[in-house]
């Protein structure tokens, strides 16, 4: 029997099924298997580019799953229904001295004679450390990407301290104090050897790390990070309970000890979590900044919103933790067990028959029979439409299945009596015999699954009152072409140590040419704030004028030290004294002002920093001939800023020789970093008319 003009086809239903099924119901039937795949990917997004819509779907649905959760596993964070700064501080000070009063009991139970709580003994704390390190592994990811060159200019001092619990994560450059890098260590020594966390092997069951607990914890930072331009204030919630102290932390930092292990990991974050000037003040300083920022410029409604996204944000890192002392105490019982099962919130989920292969099937024995539809989607012809969904990547191949979500009435998500699709393989519609009554029961409870995650992320947009429709532009993540390959640049690929050496001076800017540098200036801030290698890390320090690295932790010294101007503090210093106005509020606005497509490909060779990281080493060490430009140009800046662009010259260019000593290892990474560095020259021949 021939199909209806307008009626999709069986290879239709395939392409929308299957991918609509991933794209509205992200994690249905989350299970251990789920949450190692998505870590994985996270771990390496610039490869796929394609699971951030999920990315974005499932975060909402945690934060809502987590606001669900019982209240009174939140603390009293609850109670401070309108925002009050002295509530806050006494709410984090009552924090520590409750885990204090815990500990204090534990401590009595142990003298009394009772047994170890959690790392009963050697094997024991083997299993749980194991079991812990998806999540230990990660450490400080849930600001990994925090205070980029996409962040708001007026909003950079407030996630400068957020970025200093970051580099403080990661031992502000130092191996020997990288958290993670601790924490490997003493697996090491257990005889516990894992690949990198973004290897695919890291996620092999044989490795027996069968905590669906810490695996979702793990997932949960990675999501979280993902988008800062949208999600701030849920990753400074996020961040104010995560850097709380916490029981399992001083318990096990006393156990490990007792039976002769390495606690330094655990007994540094009893430390650096304080609550007088560690990390757990720091996040409660950032909160308040940021609240005071949001009443003064937008009112005290914003601000009250914005501080139920804190509290949304504080009891999803709330949550995930109670997951994983749940796992982690299971395991110190004699029956050893661990959850890895399905995620429980999502057990409800009843669509485990295969919805792809079964429609997969029934497209084998069709062709092109919907050819001479008239139905458009997007704008084209069903048939093209089709064409293009079915062979496109992934990424685009997403975008065709939004339009036609939107092409009712042949899906109404939650609705399958409404369904036309449904009514048509029914009595008396056009494909009636070609499913069964099972076959058809399963794609209706496949169409009510996409009205459910409305309700899934219902709690979210009831709590915090935020409007479902107020989104952020495109992730800073999503990676865009750059024409590296097109690129001019010498078939002498080596490169001048002396660059090292040069002197703190170069070519002068007219005060006639700022216009055409800015936009170079502000986008090679960005090449790299994705890279958290040692070595880069102390860059990005001076990039954004912390104290120099010391062996110590700053800590709230760093907070209430005098702010130095970092390069993005320079530039728009450059505007105001060139009497350019309005000033500019972000890079976007710097970009509209003054277009430059050099300027916009710096910013997109920088979304792609493992692909692209040699490179952008060798073009950041161009860049210096623009900071040695700037500084001495006169009229640019103050006294006080030069003397600041100095030292951050300096650093920098201490830091980038360390990384290349390193490169020059390796002649292939050698002559990528060369590379990079001749495209920036060439920038900058072309930009200021000589290069350095």
């Amino acid at each position: 029997m021939p199909f209806s003009g307008t009626l999709l086809s069986i290879a239709a239903v395939v392409a929308l099924i299957t991918a609509f099924y991933t794209l509205l119901c992200p994690g249905a039937g989350r299970t251990i298997d789920y949450y190692r795949s998505l870590f994985v990917k996270l771990h390496n997004i610039e490869d796929h580019q394609e699971i951030l819509p999920e990315a974005r779907e499932l975060l909402l649905s945690l934060l809502s799953e987590a606001i669900a959760s019982n209240p009174e596993e939140h603390g009293n964070v609850l109670a401070i229904e309108v925002y009050n700064e002295d509530q806050l501080l006494a709410f984090v000070h009552d924090s520590h001295k409750e885990v204090g009063e815990a500990y204090k009991k534990y401590i009595e139970g142990r003298e009394a004679g009772g047994p170890r709580l959690l790392a009963v003994n050697r094997e024991q704390a083997v299993v749980i450390l194991t079991q812990l390190a998806p999540l230990k592994l990660v450490d400080g990811a849930w600001l990994g990407h925090i205070h980029h060159i996409t962040t708001p200019f007026e909003l950079r001092p407030i996630t400068k301290q957020v970025w200093q619990v970051l580099s403080e994560e990661l031992g502000d450059g130092s191996l020997h104090l990288h958290h993670a890098h601790i924490y490997n260590n003493l697996l090491r020594d257990l005889g516990v050897r894992l690949p990198a966390p973004y290897e695919p092997g890291f996620i092999d069951p044989a490795l027996q790390m069968k905590s669906l607990g810490a695996w979702k914890a793990a997932v949960v930072q990675l999501l979280t990070s993902l988008f800062p331009d949208e999600f701030l204030p849920e990753i400074l919630g996020y961040n104010l309970h995560f850097e709380g102290l916490n029981l399992e932390t001083i318990v096990l930092a006393r156990e490990l000890q007792e039976l002769k292990l390495d606690a330094q990991y655990f007994l540094l974050h009893v430390s650096i979590d304080n609550a007088h000037s560690g990390h757990a003040m720091m996040a409660a300083h950032t909160v308040t900044e940021y609240l005071s920022h949001i009443r003064k410029n937008e009112g005290s409604h914003a601000a009250n919103t914005a501080w139920k996204r804190i509290q949304a944000g504080y009891m999803l890192s709330s949550n995930q933790s109670k997951h994983v002392q749940r796992d982690i105490s299971s395991l110190s019982s004699e029956n050893v067990h661990l959850n890895m099962g399905s995620d429980e919130t999502l057990t409800q989920e009843v669509y485990t028959y295969n919805i792809a292969q079964l429609l997969a099937d029934k497209a084998a024995v069709s062709n092109n029979l919907h050819s001479g539809c008239r139905a458009r989607i997007g704008g084209m012809p069903l048939a093209e439409w089709l064409e293009s969904s079915l062979v496109h990547p992934k990424s685009q191949k997403r975008d065709a299945l939004h339009e036609l979500s939107n092409a009712s009435p042949w899906i109404v998500k939650g609705d399958p009596e409404r369904s036309r699709l449904i009514r048509e393989l029914k009595v008396g519609g056009k494909m009636f015999g070609a499913f069964t009554v099972d076959e058809i029961e399963h794609l209706e409870s496949w169409i009510r699954s996409l009205g459910q995650k409305e309700q899934r992320q219902k709690a979210y947009w009831d709590f915090t009152g935020r409007n479902q429709n107020d989104r952020v532009g495109q992730s800073s993540l999503v990676t865009t072409h750059s024409p590296l390959e097109s690129m001019p640049f010498s078939a002498d690929l080596t490169l001048d140590e002396s660059v090292f050496k040069a002197p703190l001076k170069g070519h002068p800017i007219n005060s006639s040419d700022c216009k055409i540098i800015l936009p170079l200036w502000f986008a090679h801030i960005s090449l790299l704030e994705s890279v958290l290698g040692a070595a880069i890390i102390r860059a990005l320090r001076a990039q954004y004028n912390f104290s120099p690295e010391s062996d110590g932790v700053t800590g709230m010294d760093e907070v209430n030290r005098a702010s130095m101007p970092d390069l993005v503090d320079i530039g728009i210093e450059i505007i105001h004294r060139q009497r350019f106005a309005p000033l500019p509020r972000s890079i976007s606005d710097v970009l509209r002002e003054w277009p430059s497509t050099s300027a916009e490909m710096l910013l997109s060779t920088s979304r792609s920093p493992v692909r692209n990281l040699d490179v952008l080493l060798g073009m950041s060490l161009a860049f210096l001939g623009l900071q040695r430009a700037v500084l001495c140009s006169p009229g640019l800046l103050s006294h006080s800023s030069r003397s600041a662009l100095k030292n951050i010259i300096e650093r920098e260019t201490s830091c980038l020789q360390v990384a290349y000593e390193l490169l020059r290892q390796d002649s292939q990474r050698m002559q990528r970093f060369t590379k990079g560095y001749q495209i920036a020259q060439s920038l900058l021949w072309k930009t200021l008319g000589a290069a350095e």
